[in-house]
């Protein structure tokens, strides 16, 4: 690859659970593919992989006296040279547990379904919920400095509860919910857009300020814009040029083989990208290559032994290939647990340098 492309490696819980030999295998392959960044995942704002003071009933896997997250940042942080990798941690922000001790921070899809996983907007923008996850960002950017935070699942879709009609009336001045000739929502309406885009700006904004004191920056996984990929994903928050105003970085879920692309469409979304956010915006994306797959398009996959699709080793490789296109210089392949010796020796095979 061309000197200076960035690659990073996605490690989920799954992972830092694991044993110690588990982790330093996993380290020897982060040397052999010349990765120089890795994002772990740490929980939710229920759920820790670490003992959170503030919040002992929050701690995933009492009973271990070792601190996994310290664990995994020491194993995997730093190369086999001694170089220090770009260290991100990942907090998911959906919120079960929580949810089920607030149940009107549920989001509530267009039908009046109620979410077990996802919070509303007002959730995030005033609730429990909201206020919970800066409250990790914080503790988290204390606890371990990372090079930065980022959150993941940070999707609005289910933002239509009466709490999250006050937030919409706040944000776009309108006295309802925007409606058809028939008076049933419509939900293609921009102002969802522009309701739902503000209130994850400013969740960010918030865990960004929480973690800045401690010389942490902050990042935010985005839906990629299948469509149109000069646009963007406004309609689940993702508005990439208000966050790029709020956080340092983007991280664009580029999961083709999940939505009946190829992989030689990561080119489409990269020159997408460069058209929307010019040459110094794609500098602040990491495109994500993620192994899954639905088995129902024409991209190499196969079922692995817990029977989900995933893409094969070259089918992979050429997705982190043409990723990196169009002024784009940092991609990571997703998750770590998915891959085999051969997806590792494909990625190795691409000649990234670290």
């Amino acid at each position: 690859m061309p000197a200076g492309d960035r690659l990073t490696i996605g490690v989920g819980f799954e992972n830092i659970t694991g044993s110690a030999d588990e982790l330093r295998t996993l380290a020897g392959w982060l040397d052999e593919v010349g990765a120089s960044g890795v994002t772990i995942g740490i929980g939710r704002p229920d759920w820790v992989a670490f003992p959170w003071a503030a919040h002992p009933d929050t701690w995933a896997i009492k009973g271990r006296l070792d601190d996994r997250v310290r664990v995994a940042m020491d194993e995997l942080g730093t190369s086999d040279s001694g170089r220090q990798r770009d260290t991100t941690l990942v907090i998911d922000v959906l919120a079960p547990r929580l949810i089920e001790e607030h149940p009107d921070e549920a989001g509530v899809s267009a039908g009046g379904e109620r979410s077990d996983l996802f919070p509303g907007a007002a959730a995030y923008r005033d609730g429990v919920i909201g206020k919970r996850i800066v409250e990790l960002c914080a503790a988290t950017a204390e606890r371990y400095r990372p090079d930065r935070i980022a959150l993941t699942e940070l999707i609005l879709d289910q933002s239509f509860s009466g709490a999250d009609l006050a937030v919409y009336r706040d944000i776009t001045g309108n006295r309802d919910w925007p409606r058809d000739d028939d008076g049933d929502l419509d939900t293609d309406d921009p102002s969802l857009a522009t309701f739902r885009s503000e209130v994850a700006a400013e969740l960010a904004g918030r865990c960004d300020a929480a973690a800045a004191p401690h010389g942490v920056q902050t990042d935010v996984d985005v839906r990629a814009a299948w469509d149109d990929p000069s646009g963007n994903r406004d309609e689940s928050g993702h508005d990439y040029e208000l966050l790029l105003t709020r956080v340092d970085r983007l991280t664009v879920w580029n999961y083709f083989a999940l939505n009946g692309r190829d992989p030689a469409w990561s080119e489409e979304l990269t020159a997408g990208l460069r058209e929307s956010q010019g040459r110094e915006g794609v500098r602040r994306i990491t495109v994500s290559v993620g192994l899954w797959a639905d088995g129902d398009g024409d991209v190499a996959a196969y079922e692995d032994e817990e029977r989900t699709m995933i893409l094969t080793p070259d089918a992979m490789a050429e997705g982190v290939r043409a990723s990196l296109s169009n002024g784009v210089t940092s991609v990571s392949v997703t998750p770590a647990s998915r891959m085999t010796d051969q997806h590792w020796a494909a990625l190795a095979a691409l000649g990234f340098e670290y």
